[in-house]
């Protein structure tokens, strides 16, 4: 088993909270098809040698809990617009039907403005699992301290994947949970899209961008 597939195992096996699903999970078809995408995904990015990581704060039940993968949704997992890395020619697979496809701002704001650079960043969360309101699993609330720590000790796994050099903090709780590490990578805020943040966010990533040149 390669370390793609060791962490994808790795990450199956913890568990969570109540009112926090372990995405990647148990033997359902939802939780097969993410482990499916998310090996995909890891595998493309591999090839390519990300040196930038951009790190989110948590799934969203409209995007990531439905693909597996970060600051996606279906319409974007599927779409040809991502080739190098996304499409549907890429093997990846959708929990809703073709005509049902869920789309999220978010992740069209994120890859809009991926496809303005050269190569790609791969990207994780610092709690990569879905935190919802109790009782409400087609709901979003933001990770507390205890998944925030949880997800710094996944993480640091993730990371021994990839050669990265510097790492893009999209939100607060994403900051404050890399600064936490302490790693010896640079790190760099970026405000999170969502909330009328589009504008920062670009801006934020163009800085991230250019500094790594």
């Amino acid at each position: 088993m390669d370390k793609i597939q060791n962490f994808i195992e790795y990450l199956s096996l913890i568990r969570t909270s109540e009112n926090a699903e372990n995405l990647y999970s148990g033997n359902t078809v939802e939780s097969q098809i993410r482990r499916h995408n998310l090996s995909i995904y890891l595998t493309l990015m591999q090839e390519i040698s990300p040196s930038i990581l951009l790190v989110g704060e948590a799934p969203g039940y409209k995007g990531c809990k439905l693909t597996g993968i970060p600051f996606t949704s279906e319409d974007i997992l599927l779409s040809k617009t991502h080739g190098k890395i996304l499409g549907k020619q890429n093997g990846y697979k959708t929990i809703n039907p073709e005509n049902r496809l869920q789309n999220e701002a978010s992740a069209s704001i994120v890859w809009n403005e991926l496809s303005s650079y050269k190569k790609y960043p791969i990207m994780w969360n610092i709690f990569p699992f879905h935190p919802f309101v109790l009782s409400n699993s087609n709901s979003n609330r933001c990770p507390n301290a205890n998944e925030i720590k949880l997800g710094q000790r996944i993480l640091i796994e993730f990371i021994a994947l990839f050669n990265i050099t510097k790492i893009g903090a999209v939100g607060k709780r994403a900051e404050y949970g890399i600064k936490n590490l302490q790693l010896d990578i640079e790190t760099q805020y970026i405000r999170h899209p969502s909330h009328g943040g589009t504008k920062q966010f670009k801006e934020h990533c163009c800085n991230l961008f250019q500094s790594n040149n």
